[in-house]
């Protein structure tokens, strides 16, 4: 969306020379000139209180109309960038008494109206606008972000057209219909668009970052985050932008990169939590154990029950075989959890013993968790692996494991190739290798190549063909045979 400008330029107030004599409109004391430039200066460089101070001393002096026009016009659209639409209309009103025909003020207090939602009395001012310059393409511009606010694509889609008949290399229109034809469903459009907004202008960053939001809505991911990236790199302190990036990413693989662009935008917002967390969880996927904790440590000093930074704690815990630490962790996320028939902290801790070998506190974690949530498939799944095949015999209980499986499969409809997987290891475990043979393969087929379980599948395939059943061997590696029971992240 286009920022109001600010009007810097003198010659707007037809001022053509420096006087230290009494005012007129084309005169101005060279020092009222100084702050005026001086108040605009702060303004563009977003110092708000010493541009409201300069444009307060400004207001206290005796000054011709024109320039005191816009003045309130400056400070309007300085309001409208901190929100306070209410001041900002009333600075218009103010500016538009002196100063009538500023199409640039009926733009500044058209768009706080439509941020108030008076959509009305915002399209009355952006007529006005028009009516006095209807040459001026940003007016139709103004209009049209109005309109797309109001969910009235037809009429929006219209005035950015007019804005490209008057402007035809405005790239802010183009990337405003890219948005519409990808909200839309029609990406191909949207792409055409955003490249047209890049070739005209190279440099406009929105482009760039709208370009990724709809390559990364069809599956292209990797596509998507070299946009991501250009947006982020043109306008480095844009923290849209910026988490587009990082989480793009994040997403494939790349978590030591990601933290870069998190902490470009911790540096703009310190007391970011969500992006602290998001660069805490980069920190732990790059194993960079120390600085998540850092994160990890001001998160929870803010919010202390927070149950998915209290497990990633947890996590780090384990992996630095502080197994006490990670218990307490553990704990109290499932205290928080476990009253709302939520598992997750509980299967967590039950893989973690599985993972040093601790057979019975895992087998007592996974009952709780299936007797909490009966329809939890994870925790249905790595019940029945742990029933099947526990290197200790005293857990095993191959019947509970079979039953327990084929009525997951049944909830499934037989279309979930983890809890085929799962059935496959009870059926070996009970002698059924014939069983297991078929429903290890259903299991593949549903898995597709890119299953994160797919080679140990295979391994387990040739144990059934060879009538042998499947024995974990985790040998204290966190989660080295579990990833069979868990869901994709």
């Amino acid at each position: 969306m286009k920022k109001m400008p600010v009007l810097f330029c003198l010659g707007l107030l037809g001022i053509t020379s420096l006087q230290s004599q009494e005012p007129s409109e084309n005169q101005l004391p060279i020092e009222v000139l100084r702050k005026l430039a001086q108040s605009a200066d702060f303004q563009k460089a977003k110092v708000y209180d010493e541009a409201l101070k300069g444009y307060k001393e400004l207001l206290l002096q005796p000054l011709p109309d024109k320039v005191r026009a816009v003045i309130f016009s400056n400070r309007a659209v300085l309001r409208t960038d901190q929100k306070q639409w209410d001041m900002a209309i009333a600075d218009c009103n103010e500016s538009l008494k002196l100063m009538p025909a500023n199409v640039s003020c009926w733009n500044t207090r058209a768009k706080a109206y439509r941020e108030k939602g008076d959509y009305p009395q915002a399209i009355k001012d952006h007529a006005e606008s028009i009516n006095l310059n209807p040459e001026k393409a940003e007016s139709y511009l103004y209009r049209a972000d109005t309109y797309k606010a109001m969910r009235d694509q037809v009429s929006a889609v219209e005035n950015y057209e007019k804005v490209l008949m008057l402007s035809p290399e405005n790239a802010e229109a183009m990337t405003a219909l890219a948005v519409i034809y990808r909200e839309k469903n029609l990406p191909t459009l949207s792409l055409t668009w955003t490249q047209k907004a890049i070739t005209a202008n190279p440099d406009y960053a929105d482009a760039y970052n709208e370009h990724g939001v709809t390559l990364n809505q069809q599956g292209k991911l990797t596509e998507a985050v070299g946009f991501y990236g250009e947006a982020a790199k043109r306008v480095p302190n844009n923290e849209t932008y910026q988490r587009n990036f990082g989480i793009g990413l994040l997403a494939t693989k790349k978590a030591k990169e990601s933290t870069t662009p998190f902490s470009k935008i911790l540096e703009l917002n310190k007391s970011d939590l969500k992006t602290r967390k998001m660069r805490a969880m980069a920190y732990i996927s790059s194993g960079s154990f120390p600085e998540a904790l850092k994160d990890i440590h001001i998160i929870l000093a803010k919010t202390p029950d927070d149950i998915e930074v209290l497990t990633c704690r947890a996590l780090i815990y384990t992996q630095n075989n502080n197994l006490d630490a990670a218990m307490k962790d553990y704990q109290k996320a499932i205290d928080l959890t476990i009253k709302d028939g939520e598992v997750g902290p509980l299967i967590q801790r039950a893989m973690v013993w599985m993972g040093h070998e601790k057979w019975k506190p895992a087998l007592d974690d996974l009952n709780l968790a299936v007797n909490t949530n009966d329809s939890h498939l994870e925790a249905r799944n790595l019940l029945t692996v742990l029933l099947s095949a526990a290197p200790d015999e005293t857990i095993r209980d191959k019947s509970r494991a079979l039953s327990l499986a084929v009525e997951t499969a049944k909830k499934t409809e037989y279309k979930e190739y983890r809890s085929l997987d799962a059935l496959a290891i009870a059926h070996a475990e009970n002698g059924n290798f014939e069983e297991a043979e078929k429903y290890i393969q259903n299991a593949l087929d549903l898995a597709g190549r890119n299953a994160p379980q797919l080679s140990k599948m295979k391994r387990r395939q040739q144990l059934f063909l060879q009538k042998q059943p499947y024995r974990l061997e985790l040998k204290g590696k966190l989660n080295a045979e579990l990833e069979l029971t868990t869901k994709e992240n």
